[in-house]
């Protein structure tokens, strides 16, 4: 890198392929043949000599870890972020520089790149160590944000749900409470075979607005249906000369 960038050494040999992708942003082609040795079992590496076509690449498809030099000739290497942030590209970024600044370590902390690295002849254990811990961060981010999403997603669920069984209880409510006077009361016939059970329903109905007739058998029910209608029919199962659910039936 640089001119330490013969010094980057390359990846044991014992490494397992994976299936991430690196993209190295650089001009000089001894960081690209570095970091391909260094990366090359591990990662897909591309390769991008300047700032335009790292966004040419990005746009197609993003990597998983942006490695970028700061001086890349036709852009910032920062800029370069900037605009891969700006366009959507959530990717981890390791930013490398042969001249380190104050101003340029500043910007890339506000741009909350994951590393920030000098280029020199041993500095390829730090930039191994720096991809490898920034596509931790990156995968551990991405998990959070889906789980955030999906958090979001159910609680959005839940609260439609919640308007949805407000609405239904509120249909519910206005479904049992009685009309209004001017709509008329609600009738209602009470049937059991205990003549004071009858009569302790029909006060408390007509207490709360309902239009109440009260019978003690099945024929007098069956009656009282031939001479008017009833909205609601409260009756006991056994009638003596009758069965309730048959009455209801009828």
């Amino acid at each position: 890198m640089g001119n330490g960038a013969s010094g980057l050494g390359a990846e044991p040999s014992g490494a397992r392929r994976a299936t991430g992708t690196l993209l190295v942003v650089d001009p000089d082609p001894r960081t690209h043949r570095a970091c391909d040795d260094l990366f090359g079992r591990t990662f897909t590496v591309e390769h991008a000599a300047s700032g335009r076509e790292a966004l040419a690449l990005l746009e197609a498809g993003p990597p998983d870890v942006l490695v970028t030099e700061i001086a890349l000739g036709d852009m910032d290497g920062l800029a370069l972020v900037r605009q891969a942030r700006a366009a959507g590209h959530r990717v981890a970024v390791v930013v490398m520089t042969g001249t380190p600044s104050a101003r340029t370590a500043a910007r890339a902390l506000r741009l909350g790149v994951d590393d920030y690295i000098l280029k020199q002849a041993d500095s390829a254990d730090h930039l191994r160590n720096s991809v490898r811990h920034a596509l931790k961060r990156h995968v551990h981010q991405g998990e959070v944000q889906r789980l955030l999403i999906e958090l979001t997603e159910l609680n959005e669920a839940f609260l439609q749900n919640m308007a949805a069984l407000d609405q239904a209880n509120q249909q519910l409510r206005e479904a049992l409470e009685p009309p209004a006077e001017r709509d008329g009361a609600w009738r209602m016939l009470v049937v059991d075979d205990e003549v004071a059970t009858v009569a302790l329903l029909e006060t408390l109905l007509r207490s709360q607005g309902f239009d109440v007739d009260g019978a003690n058998s099945g024929a007098e029910a069956r009656a009282m249906f031939g001479a008017r209608r009833y909205d609601l029919v409260l009756t006991d199962k056994n009638l003596g000369d009758a069965n309730g659910v048959d009455l209801i039936k009828e």
